[in-house]
């Protein structure tokens, strides 16, 4: 028990605050909305960010890229797979994308923040070295799955927001209307 007090204590300060936010955006993705495209980028990039620097927190060998590179590509795939026959809509004139609700965003959240506990648990037990390893190649595996799932989820929303006929979506972002800049400069 102690370990494992010792394990999340270690945790840096800034890994509370995102995971509140990310929580907050999981539980949010649950229904059915209307966000600008450039939007979609933004889970993807932080959770790749946060694998990326934890990758370097690691002595960089070629096993771990290639790991943590195959993890990457896989996640993608099973990423375009989860999301490739979904609904969406595009208005393009707004750069907007309508999105269905989807409660995978909260769970792919959870399995990393939840990954990250175990790991960190494990790597903080005494163990033998190469029990240690296995371990800390588990980990960079898991971290190129989890950014690989959040990308490939991007390109398929991505692939489909290009299939979709465009059509005004401006009114529909949760009863607000989103405004086209030209009209925002307006007086």
């Amino acid at each position: 028990m102690d370990n494992m007090i010792s394990a999340v204590s270690n945790f840096p300060v800034w890994i509370w605050p995102l995971f509140a936010a990310l929580v907050w955006v999981g539980y949010r993705r649950r229904k059915p909305r209307v966000i600008r495209v450039r939007m979609l980028f933004s889970l993807p990039l932080i959770v790749s960010a946060v694998s990326v620097k934890v990758l370097l927190g690691y002595p960089l060998s070629l096993e771990t890229v290639v790991l943590w590179a195959g993890g990457l590509l896989l996640g993608s795939l099973f990423g375009w797979l989860l999301v490739r026959n979904q609904k969406v809509r595009a208005d393009y004139d707004n750069g907007l994308i309508w999105l269905p609700g989807s409660w995978l965003t909260l769970a792919l959240v959870l399995m990393v923040f939840s990954a990250r506990f175990y790991f960190a648990y494990e790597l903080s037990l005494p163990s033998s070295s190469e029990v240690g390893s296995i371990h800390v190649l588990l980990w960079i595996l898991m971290l190129g799955l989890f950014a690989g799932l959040y990308c490939g989820r991007v390109l398929a929303y991505m692939l489909l927001y290009r299939q979709a006929v465009s059509e005004d979506l401006s009114m529909e972002q949760g009863g607000f209307m989103i405004r086209r800049r030209a009209d925002a400069i307006k007086p």
